[in-house]
């Protein structure tokens, strides 16, 4: 059972409360990986549970490669 702490758990919960919401999709991780076709861009992502702390899903999503710079995907 993964659960984040404060202070992130704090803010996350009273941004919660200010708009009603249960629950709220972080982005955790961004990087690149070489491929032999370009650079492909992973982008990890997590839905919490605002009123437990609670990390419901977290997965890592691999995009499609691109012959671009790192600096070029990121704008």
């Amino acid at each position: 059972d993964r659960r984040i702490v404060d202070p992130l758990y704090g803010t996350l919960r009273r941004l919660g409360a200010v708009v009603d919401a249960n629950y709220a999709l972080l982005p955790v991780a961004w990087g690149e990986a070489p491929d032999s076709a370009g650079v492909r861009g992973l982008l990890t992502a997590a839905v919490v549970d605002v009123r437990g702390g609670r990390v419901l899903w977290l997965h890592t999503v691999r995009g499609e490669p691109s012959a671009g710079t790192g600096a070029a995907m990121a704008s």
